[in-house]
């Protein structure tokens, strides 16, 4: 048997899990089963989904049959009564993955884009370091500029960054620019966290501790599963080496911007309450810092690229 499952959840989406489906099997060459969790999505992208699913000659099951003796097969549809978030909807196809006795899994978003193999040489990488239990690949968006990875977040970037915006952002660049230079291809780093949209797991591991925290919806997952493998001497690696792209955004934009905001902030605070015991004037920190970028920031950064392209008049029109 494979040792690497791949975690898809979909969420009214259909076509566009198809096209990732499509594209694994056509760009891969690992030997991988797939698994793809749908989380509760509406009737007509359900439909969708099965009869893909049937015609590819898959296992379809539903989320109270997973615990059952399940026969080999080339791929599975998990259907879940509701849309029970990332973290958890995940939870539910590395649970089945470990059953099925795989060691490894990858978890991707479905508007993730593949233009070359990368599990092999992730699944050899990761057998190569010790206390790894996740690694991902260099992340690109449809620009070609790279997603993470991430450094650990503090108040210092939260709160104060936004309120000295010119000043850190000039800096922020700067170290960039130098880091840049620093960098060598294909070396692998091990930064605080990696991109949830594309990484690779240990499930052994990943059991250990509990898999993700179900107690977020969205957002905070990968810096909470940073704390709890740091808690048992576990870390993430990055292996630029391979990469995918990313369509960013796209996977949630039914939610829109406002929704996202707090459902980012309520995940946010609470991995800082739990796993980074922020008491709550550092909270309350956090929450003024996210509300100034969100509501006086971001318009005034669109603003002026609005002005800087030329599309936006300072004079009224005649």
């Amino acid at each position: 048997m494979s040792e690497v499952s791949v975690v898809i959840l979909n969420w009214n989406k259909s076509d566009m899990t198809i096209d990732l489906v499509n594209n694994f099997l056509n760009t891969e060459k690992a030997d991988v089963v797939l698994v793809v969790v749908d989380n509760g999505s509406r009737p007509g992208e359900r439909e969708r989904l099965i009869k893909f699913c049937k015609e590819k000659g898959w296992t379809i099951l539903n989320e109270h049959e997973i615990s059952k003796y399940v026969p080999k097969s080339k791929g599975y549809l998990i259907l879940l009564n509701k849309n029970y978030g990332y973290a958890k909807g995940n939870n539910y196809g590395l649970r089945f993955s470990k059953m099925l006795g795989y060691r490894y899994a990858v978890i991707s978003n479905n508007d993730v884009i593949l233009e070359e193999p990368v599990i092999e040489e992730l699944v050899e990488k990761i057998k190569s370091l010790n206390n790894v239990a996740v690694i991902g690949p260099k992340i690109l968006d449809q620009k070609g500029r790279e997603q993470g990875p991430f450094t650990k977040p503090t108040i210092l970037r939260e709160f104060f960054y936004p309120l000295l915006y010119p000043l850190f952002y000039l800096s922020a660049r700067l170290f960039r620019a130098v880091r840049k230079l620093k960098k060598q291809d294909n070396q692998v780093t091990y930064p605080y966290h990696l991109s949830g949209c594309f990484m690779l797991v240990d499930l052994n591991v990943l059991e250990k501790v509990g898999y993700f925290d179900e107690n977020t919806f969205l957002y905070a997952e990968e810096p909470i599963l940073a704390e709890k493998l740091k808690s048992i001497g576990y870390r993430m690696a990055y292996y630029p080496k391979v990469y995918v792209r990313h369509l960013h955004g796209v996977s949630t934009i039914e939610f829109g911007d406002k929704r996202r905001y707090f459902m980012q902030l309520e995940a946010d605070l609470y991995y800082y309450k739990k796993y980074r015991g922020y008491n709550k004037f550092q909270l309350l920190l956090v929450k003024l810092g996210r509300n100034y970028s969100f509501y006086v920031l971001r318009p005034l950064i669109r603003t002026a690229k609005s002005l800087l392209r030329g599309t936006v008049s300072l004079t009224r029109p005649k």
